[in-house]
């Protein structure tokens, strides 16, 4: 790839695929996967949002592939295409921070709401 232009003009597939290929390459990661194990969804299986495809910058509804087990490298059974908000929340926590953070703000929330229920305008 020698330009910008010519990395847009790729498909959605080939410029994931490229952006794994690169990771891959400079993280020395297991890779294995094709254009075509590239599976974009309409929208983010975990936040329901439509996906775009941003190749410049990435926003919170960009097209990004997620390694499922960040352990395992960019093979076909370890990927998935997700939103690049979904992917950050997911980057950095277990799934059991995660499950204890929902947890706390649904209490959070919960607390919030009865203490505010008088002035709080319910649709």
């Amino acid at each position: 790839m020698s330009s910008n232009n010519e990395k847009r003009n790729l498909g959605h597939n080939r410029w994931l695929w490229y952006i794994c290929k690169a990771r891959a390459v400079k993280n020395d990661i297991e890779f294995n996967i094709k254009p075509s194990d590239i599976i974009v969804p309409k929208k983010c299986p975990v936040l329901g949002i439509p996906l775009k495809m941003n190749t410049m910058t990435a926003g919170d509804n960009s097209a990004t592939v997620d390694r499922i087990n960040p352990n395992k490298g960019y093979i076909k059974e370890n990927i998935v295409v997700i939103s690049h908000r979904a992917n950050k929340i997911k980057s950095n926590a277990t799934s059991e921070e995660i499950y204890k953070t929902y947890k706390w703000l649904k209490k959070l929330n919960k607390q919030y709401t009865n203490k505010y229920k008088d002035i709080l305008y319910v649709i």
